[in-house]
């Protein structure tokens, strides 16, 4: 039966708890040594007869706890946020190293000698890759490493453990996970709006001739720009209708213009009264149906066939000082298309396998904790691994 112990541990004086590389520094923040209150080489516990260390747990996460400590000062953040956040972390953290461990034991007592025979060489090609990245050699490769709170022991434990369980997942699980064309068929159906309709997109172009150029006009009243002229506020019906009228007209001649051959960037630099005009040469991002504001202007855009000039269209014609009249130009148009089930079966065949997978992984491991007996609480080692993660990375 399944053993997860720890009260002992906890119960012990720290100073017992040391193994002898407890005396490294762990780095610019909060040096670990063996006077700190709670040092990286304390012992949390052990599960089915492996011994857990605080730094098995940390070590994982490291760059993670780096950074919230960095940012307690640069985000005003508190010491109790960088508990709390920790905390959530570190609680993951454990729970994934129990169920890690349960795992591993499970594939040891299965694997067949053929099977452990294939592992070998994966890890000679890891213990490779991982000496070439740490200097070369066993030593330096060491060195480097214990410098980061690890070893190649360590690393080459956590390669091996890795692999032993997924082999072993795999062989127990794969063979139970079944999908059919029907189960496949119906996750198509389900997602043929969101994610196989594929919308039709544009590419647009336009010029946006400003109605409140061509209103009556007055001194501007703001002292910072004396002598410029702003449209009146107080114009009349008479005289927004004869500034639709002008900025229509010069409109037309600008689409004359444009089909004479002119430049389009160049026109609507000059202009234009919308930002795509002045500062994109008129050019908008690529479009699809629901991206514009103005629904009489996406209609037009979008019944116009590649590289083409549509009909003006006049847009926000209640409110004279943002109305304006528009020359569309289209360039690329990309027709919308439905993706035909041929052309992702597999990959839906794939994902349904993985979450079929994903789910005999998650009660195979329920399983495994169901049938361990727990003689404390996993609470108490992610207290205990808190507080040394406040003793690494905050206290000074």
């Amino acid at each position: 039966m399944m053993r997860i112990s720890i009260g002992a541990a906890a119960a012990l004086p720290v100073c017992l708890l040391l193994r002898a590389a407890c005396a490294q520094d762990a780095g610019p923040l909060a040096p670990i040594t063996p006077n700190t209150p709670m040092t990286m080489d304390a012992l949390l516990g052990s599960v089915n007869g492996k011994p857990v260390f605080v730094e098995d747990v940390l070590r994982p996460i490291d760059g993670e706890l780096r950074n919230m400590a960095a940012n307690l000062q640069k985000k005003n953040r508190t010491l109790s946020d960088f508990r709390q956040d920790a905390r959530e972390l570190i609680s993951r953290q454990v729970q994934g190293l129990i169920d890690d461990i349960l795992l591993a034991n499970a594939a040891n007592e299965s694997l067949s000698e053929d099977d452990r025979q294939r592992i070998e060489p994966i890890m000679n090609r890891i213990r490779k890759e991982i000496l070439t990245q740490n200097g070369g050699s066993e030593a330096l490769a060491d060195h480097a490493l214990r410098l980061r709170g690890s070893s190649l022991e360590k690393e080459l434990d956590d390669k091996r453990r890795a692999i032993v369980r997924q082999l072993f997942l795999n062989k127990t699980l794969i063979p139970k996970v079944q999908v059919t064309r029907q189960q496949i068929m119906a996750e198509y159906n389900l997602h043929l709006a969101d994610q196989f309709t594929k919308p039709t997109e544009i590419e647009l172009f336009t010029i946006t001739v400003p109605v409140a150029k061509f209103l009556p006009q007055m001194d501007d009243p703001d002292p910072a720009h004396p002598g410029r002229k702003i449209p009146r506020l107080d114009a009349s019906a008479a005289e927004v209708a004869e500034a639709l009228n002008m900025a229509t007209e010069r409109a037309r001649e600008l689409l004359k213009q444009l089909k004479a051959g002119a430049d389009f960037a160049t026109l609507a630099a000059d202009n234009s009264a919308d930002p795509h005009g002045i500062k994109d040469g008129g050019r908008w991002p690529t479009l699809k149906r629901g991206d514009l504001k103005w629904q009489t202007l996406e209609d037009a855009a979008f019944a116009l066939k590649a590289n083409t000039y549509g009909d003006l269209v006049v847009i926000n014609r209640d409110d004279p000082m943002q109305a304006g009249v528009v020359i569309l130009k289209t360039g690329d148009v990309t027709p919308g298309h439905v993706i035909p089930f041929g052309e992702v079966q597999e990959a839906l065949d794939r994902k349904l396998r993985d979450a079929q997978f994903n789910v005999l992984t998650s009660d195979y491991i329920r399983g495994l904790r169901e049938k361990g007996a727990m003689e404390t609480t996993v609470e108490r080692m992610i207290d205990t691994a808190t507080q040394a993660a406040i003793s690494r990375y905050v206290s000074q």
